[in-house]
């Protein structure tokens, strides 16, 4: 993926293994979208750049390649606001809180994030493979969206038309 992209994806990132992945599937999605990474990490004090790539455990390979982003506060807040900010085209977005409880779809923070997101959010499940995930996105030929009528379903709509080669049913 180039710097010179055109959009910034936000991509969230807490240190844990589940959300390592995040990266690469980003970079995948990315790439559809001509999107630019940006990371945020959210702690309990504002940190340097190097600090924060360690804490959100960002590979060497990757340090020059994305903006890193710090905040402190409730992470889900934290989020929605840096990604307001930036003007972000999407929100790549680990989720491995609730993963073991089948009747929660999501952890807390990726649910509070999907309350009010100010853009397209792509949640990584950590129960499925990175190569997986990466798989079904590059052979992902329709996207089906429900349609409401609001003025949100159509922004929806919206943002799903700039992926190249994808073709969009509403229904």
């Amino acid at each position: 993926m180039s710097v010179q992209s055109s959009v910034p994806m936000l991509v969230p990132l807490d240190g844990s293994s589940p959300a390592d992945a995040s990266l690469e599937l980003a970079d995948a999605i990315g790439r559809l979208i001509g999107a630019r990474i940006h990371v945020l990490f959210v702690g309990d004090e504002d940190l340097p750049r190097d600090a924060l790539i360690a804490r959100a455990r960002v590979p060497r390979s990757w340090a020059a390649r994305v903006e890193v982003h710090g905040a402190t506060g409730d992470p889900a807040g934290a989020i929605v606001e840096v990604a307001r900010r930036i003007e972000a085209a999407a929100i790549v977005l680990s989720s491995h809180g609730a993963t073991r409880n089948l009747t929660v779809p999501a952890g807390h923070v990726t649910l509070a994030v999907l309350a009010d997101p100010p853009c397209p959010v792509y949640i990584i499940r950590s129960a499925l493979s990175v190569r997986s995930q990466i798989h079904r996105l590059k052979h992902l030929r329709r996207i089906l969206v429900p349609l409401d009528g609001s003025a949100d379903a159509a922004q929806s709509v919206a943002g799903q038309l700039s992926l190249p080669g994808k073709r969009v049913r509403g229904c």
